[in-house]
């Protein structure tokens, strides 16, 4: 096997870093897995980097997202987990830096591209952006539809959560938007951004354009999987939360071009 190469996939939740780690999943040299957490305590001792990893699976599995049944993803991950757990343990005397776990991670998945998708990564960009061998893929989604989803989260799936109260109201989630887009904004030399409409509207460019910052045959990918939602942009959203997100995060979405309806 090559050197194996490593990259993280972010943004603000609800933005779209799960259908794109799906697309780029299907590459038959990339596997990420998704929200493992690999790159959020490296050059830690061991057990300070494996207590940051989720290594849980059933609540959602770690591997194999948006593939075959439920069963068979739970028993990717399964699989997937107790072979890194075993590979982590045997550098338990190491400091766990990023080539330990791109080498880890890589062994693992029997892939060459080998990533973490964390929507959370993009708050830590100042950190993970000047790190060498860690490639950084951001990806940006109009404030408005952030929202709407968020919310409609917090009131569904993430019903309880205690975390959600930091994201419950339309201006605390634009406030989080807006935390993360300057974040990228610090590391926009360092992050390859790719806007989620323009992923729907042009799969096969973001692709293109992709491929090329990783170094891969855009070709081997399938855009298929990418199709547009059902609701529009700002849909769920009524006037008044419209008019909240637009007063806290108006400045930023002008800056990338969401100031139009």
């Amino acid at each position: 096997m090559s050197e194996p190469r490593s990259f993280l996939v972010a943004g603000h939740p609800r933005s779209g870093t799960t259908v794109l780690t799906r697309l780029l999943n299907t590459h038959p040299e990339v596997e990420a897995t998704f929200e493992l957490g690999a790159f959020e305590r490296l050059d830690a001792p061991y057990p300070e980097y494996r207590r940051a990893l989720r290594l849980g699976y059933r609540d959602r599995p770690v591997r194999g997202v948006g593939a075959g049944s439920p069963r068979a993803r739970t028993w990717a991950s399964r699989r997937f987990v107790a072979e890194f757990r075993y590979r982590l343990w045997r550098r338990r005397d190491a400091v766990i830096g990023l080539d330990t776990v791109a080498e880890l991670l890589s062994r693992t998945l029997r892939r060459t591209w080998v990533g973490d998708k964390l929507p959370r990564y993009v708050f830590e960009l100042d950190d993970l952006g000047p790190r060498e061998g860690l490639d950084r893929i951001v990806i940006l989604r109009d404030c408005r539809a952030v929202t709407a989803s968020t919310l409609a989260r917090v009131r569904t799936g993430w019903k309880g959560l205690s975390w959600t109260e930091r994201i419950d109201t339309p201006a605390k989630v634009a406030a989080n938007w807006v935390r993360a887009v300057e974040s990228m904004e610090r590391n926009l030399s360092r992050v390859h951004v790719i806007r989620f409409e323009a992923l729907l509207d042009d799969p096969r460019g973001c692709v293109e354009s992709l491929a090329a910052y990783l170094g891969l045959d855009p070709e081997a990918f399938d855009t298929s999987l990418v199709r547009r939602p059902g609701s529009g942009p700002d849909q769920l959203l009524d006037h008044a939360s419209r008019a909240a997100v637009e007063e806290v995060a108006g400045e930023a979405m002008r800056r990338w071009g969401y100031d139009r309806p």
